[in-house]
């Protein structure tokens, strides 16, 4: 899906699969936006009450992706020169709701930096 500024909403959502080994129901599609970053959230649900990160000391969950809209970085080039510092393209940024990624009135345009 794409507005009017080129903007297309599959560039910022990959593909996660995840698979309950004990299940047998039919593959289900979450268009929510999610990153690898809900990975430890997903894979302790059920299994672990309460899961904290070992080395923090702090709980395993996704409340702050629903406490503000993300940030979501539209760039396509980046360099890593000296092989410690990142360098990004100018580009635009957007905020996203949570919600269907695809439902493009959840997005926002923010700037370019």
């Amino acid at each position: 899906m794409t507005d009017d500024i080129g903007f297309n909403t599959c560039f910022v959502n990959p593909i996660l699969l995840m698979k309950d080994f004990d299940s047998n129901d039919p593959w289900v599609t979450d268009e929510q936006f999610m990153t690898n970053a809900d990975v430890p959230t997903m894979a302790t649900s059920g299994v672990i009450d309460n899961p904290v990160n070992p080395f923090t000391g702090n709980p395993i969950n996704n409340d702050a992706k629903f406490d503000e809209p993300m940030m979501v970085y539209y760039g396509h080039d980046w360099r890593n020169d000296d092989g410690d510092t990142l360098t990004y393209e100018y580009a635009p940024w957007f905020t996203i709701d949570p919600g269907p990624v695809f439902e493009l009135d959840r997005w926002s345009f923010v700037g370019y930096e």
